[in-house]
């Protein structure tokens, strides 16, 4: 019941910040512009795909943001 209450609320806080922002557009910029790495990035994607094939997530839309910019 935990799990189903944090992620309820991880979505609903994803939709309010997200609903804003898609009317706009996020600006993009490479991960390092924004003092991210590409190589931990690259790691997001494997992980939430382990979600979906242990059948924990229905399937999945991840957007990494910083400093006002989508990272691509």
């Amino acid at each position: 019941m935990r799990l189903l209450t944090r992620t309820v609320f991880c979505v609903v806080a994803l939709l309010r910040i997200a609903s804003p922002a898609a009317g706009q557009g996020l600006p993009m910029a490479a991960p390092q512009q924004v003092g991210l790495s590409a190589e931990r990035l690259a790691r997001i994607g494997p992980a939430v795909q382990k979600f979906i094939d242990d059948k924990r997530l229905a399937g999945a839309v991840t957007i990494v943001a910083r400093r006002v910019y989508s990272v691509s």
